[in-house]
């Protein structure tokens, strides 16, 4: 963690920025102010600029107020697409390797431990050996580390977990659940902060890396920031998890849309790396001979790269506040994994405001990351109706055909949007 000379902020809320990444705009100014409140409370001071001397000078109170910030909201295979892609991924790798080294994955941040061992348990069920991977978990709240290390859960982290898989991985322990240690071993937790990029490349590379949920909490410098970092230690042909609403702040170069649909993920350019057979430790990279190489469009260059922009333009400016803010909410409950309102609040808008295609668009995206890819594709082809130049729309509308086997129809779409792409990119 950063020294107080690291630091350079006259408020609370710039403190925070430089320690962690969160711009209070996205997190909200009340929260932030209730954790400084209860942290002055508890130290009996009155003066929030005391409180911010104080901050500069103690990692402890540091480490306090990040406690109180972080309010860890996850559960057990959230989403559920994700970890299906993942699979689809890892299987692909392991067939294609010549040696024994084991594939290696990141959770970051990892929170209380339901995604990696979401992560661990996913693999295990598709007849991966433990042998054959391993995972590690980062958090900046050492809280959340150490329940993470209990592995004990309560009945709301299994909201999304299937009976089956509950009485197969997880032992009753008085009113709560303790996973089993078969699992619970295949993950290694530690506190670190992913804005530490000479932390974060310490960790090595890796194959696989889960950052959901996190960017959406950052401004732009921030986010980008971030994503160099952790593409810097994915390795080439590495697949890179985000969140619901975060895949159109996937701008940054290196990064292509992966051909798994619902995952949310991109793909490293480049090609995985070949598995040599001297063993990897923790700090030690691979080699890079080519292997194999995902392409997730059949398109020229130059519209590839706008491709990788699928999900960006998915809230088009509006014309007036109200209807910005009708269509934000719309996202942050996307954000959130409430997808039945967030759906709800975009049909809301197309009632009070007329057919629009950015809200349709929107619909379409949430509607397939929910698993109604029929009510999906008629929300993407409206908005393809009302903006025929919608190749966002054309594009996310391919992929969805794809995955159900319309590979004429995926390509007459993807064609119709490389072709727009092309058009503008000789307007230029």
């Amino acid at each position: 963690m950063a020294e107080m000379d690291d630091f350079h902020c006259g408020s609370i809320e710039e403190f925070l920025k430089d320690l962690m990444g969160l711009h209070v705009d996205n997190v909200g100014h009340a929260k932030i102010d209730l954790a400084v409140k209860r942290r002055m409370n508890a130290l009996g001071i009155g003066d929030k600029q005391d409180y911010l001397r104080l901050l500069l000078t103690s990692r402890s109170e540091r480490s306090e107020l990040i406690e109180e910030v972080v309010v860890p909201e996850t559960w057990l295979f959230r989403d559920t697409k994700p970890f299906e892609a993942l699979v689809t991924y890892t299987k692909r790798m392991l067939s294609q390797r010549t040696t024994l080294n084991k594939i290696r994955l990141l959770s970051v941040p990892c929170s209380t431990g339901e995604e990696p061992y979401s992560m661990a348990i996913s693999l295990v069920e598709a007849g991966i050996g433990t042998k054959d991977f391993s995972i590690d978990g980062i958090d900046i709240s050492k809280k959340a580390i150490n329940r993470a290390k209990e592995a004990l859960f309560s009945e709301r982290s299994f909201k999304e977990c299937s009976p089956a898989i509950k009485e197969r991985y997880f032992t009753r322990d008085g009113g709560q659940y303790r996973l089993k240690d078969s699992i619970r071993y295949c993950v290694n937790f530690r506190q670190g902060n992913v804005l530490d990029r000479g932390y974060m490349l310490g960790l090595g590379k890796y194959d696989v890396i889960f950052c959901r949920n996190l960017l959406i909490y950052f401004d732009d410098k921030t986010r980008s920031r971030v994503i160099s970092i952790l593409r810097d230690i994915l390795l080439e042909g590495g697949f890179f998890v985000v969140g619901q609403a975060e895949g159109g702040k996937m701008s940054d170069k290196g990064l292509s849309i992966a051909p798994f649909a619902r995952g949310f993920g991109f793909i490293k350019e480049g090609s995985p790396p070949s598995y040599d057979k001297t063993p990897r430790g923790r700090h030690q990279s691979l080699s890079r001979s080519p292997r194999h190489t995902f392409q997730p469009f059949n398109t020229t260059k130059s519209c590839q790269k706008k491709c990788e922009r699928i999900l960006k333009d998915a809230l088009a400016p509006v014309s007036n506040g109200e209807e910005k803010d009708i269509l934000l909410e719309a996202k942050r409950l996307a954000d959130r994994g409430d997808l039945e309102s967030a759906a709800e609040q975009c049909e809301q808008f197309i009632e009070k405001n007329g057919p629009r295609a950015d809200a349709y668009f929107l619909l379409g995206v949430i509607k397939d990351a929910s698993g109604d890819s029929g009510y999906a594709k008629t929300a993407l082809k409206k908005a393809i109706y009302l903006e025929p130049t919608h190749h966002e729309a054309m594009l996310f509308l391919s992929c969805i055909l794809e995955r159900e086997g319309d590979d004429q129809g995926a390509s007459l779409f993807r064609q119709r949007a490389n072709r727009i792409l092309a058009s503008e990119e000789r307007a230029k």
